[in-house]
């Protein structure tokens, strides 16, 4: 009793102490994918020891190990076992693994159903679904019997099981799949976006990047007409008024909101927008390289890293050097000798060793 009232009073006053934590992985040739945890100067926390990890709220985290127990990361120490059989479901496509609390809820397993509970861990959204995730604008989409829904936080059904696939919400607006075809919803209930396309972004800026069919792409409003001219083969979606996109050449570059060029297409690749900067991709016999630009196209570094992925904003984790590995078909490039990178706004590089 007194082990889990502390565990509780733990994570309670996390959003008095914590400090800003972010997940980052390392992904060697050999073996499997690990996380850990730095904060934001990019000094590790936690070595990189877990299966998966969720992104931190105020320095509280759930780590799953590779035997599939799960544990309380309090600041980046481990302080006892979570409570329930799981939380959240580990994504393999983003860095940032699930939040532990969104909206001051979590989505928590017993047995065998998926419900939400509160930051001292009580159930407030009984555990009757086979999936849940997390909130956002004020709903979580939830899955019945194969088919999602979104509830609101007194666990209201506002959208009906009846998707395929849904999507967070994000300024109001959530993607999802209706007989195959991709369109998008609203907090209130309503079909805002008509489901025709064959893929659809994130809402962002007044906007979604959308799919007909192959690899063009272009942007239309709410009302599903076209913001711009303009089709690309690669879209990602606005942020801070501008995107990373590649034309039909395949060449990346950047774009604004009426869909003038900012950056030229010159690259082979360009990352989401981080704080000021840009992770390109330039690729070559011996596999990727990637450098780094300013929000103008200024070149801050060659393409000399085998790896760039977002920690926080300004601080990516790179690796300079790799290894190679010669196979029966093909020669493949491994990163190697991880190290953070921060990137100050006059352009400046810091590296820190861990």
């Amino acid at each position: 009793m007194k082990k889990t009232a502390f565990l509780l009073f733990l994570l309670a006053s996390q959003f008095l102490f914590g400090e800003e934590l972010y997940p980052y992985r390392r992904t060697p040739f050999f073996g499997k994918t690990t996380w850990g945890l730095c904060d934001a100067r990019g000094k590790v926390v936690t070595p990189p020891v877990y299966a998966g990890i969720t992104l931190p709220s105020g320095g509280v985290a759930v780590g799953l190990r590779e035997d599939g127990t799960q544990v309380l990361l309090k600041d980046g120490k481990e302080c006892g076992p979570f409570p329930f059989d799981a939380v959240g479901e580990p994504s393999e496509n983003c860095i940032f693994r699930k939040q532990t609390f969104s909206e001051g809820l979590t989505a928590v397993k017993r047995e065998g159903k998926w419900g939400f509970a509160d930051t001292s861990l009580k159930i407030v959204i009984p555990c009757a679904y086979d999936l849940a995730d997390d909130f956002s604008c004020g709903l979580a989409r939830v899955r019945k019997n194969g088919q999602w829904g979104y509830i609101d936080r007194n666990g209201r059904l506002v959208h009906d099981f009846r998707y395929e696939k849904a999507f967070d919400f994000q300024n109001g607006c959530a993607q999802a799949v209706l007989r195959g075809k991709w369109g998008a919803v609203d907090t209130a209930g309503k079909e805002v976006l008509p489901f025709k396309y064959e893929g659809v972004g994130r809402f962002s800026h007044g906007m979604f990047h959308v799919s007909t069919g192959g690899r063009v792409r272009f942007f239309v409003d709410r009302r599903g007409e076209r913001a711009f001219p303009g089709e690309f083969s690669f879209a990602r979606d606005f942020s801070r008024g501008v995107a990373a996109v590649s034309g039909k050449n395949g060449k990346a570059g950047v774009i604004d909101v009426k869909g003038n060029t900012v950056i030229p297409f010159a690259f082979d690749g360009l990352s989401d927008f981080s704080g000021r900067f840009y992770a390109y991709r330039k690729d070559s016999r011996d596999g990727a390289r990637f450098g780094f630009i300013d929000r103008t196209g200024k070149r801050l570094t060659p393409p000399v890293f085998t790896m760039a992925d977002p920690i926080a904003e300004d601080i990516f984790l790179v690796a300079r050097k790799y290894k190679k590995y010669r196979g029966s078909f093909s020669t493949v490039f491994t990163p190697v000798d991880y190290v953070f990178l921060r990137i100050a706004p006059d352009g400046r590089l810091t590296f820190f060793e861990n």
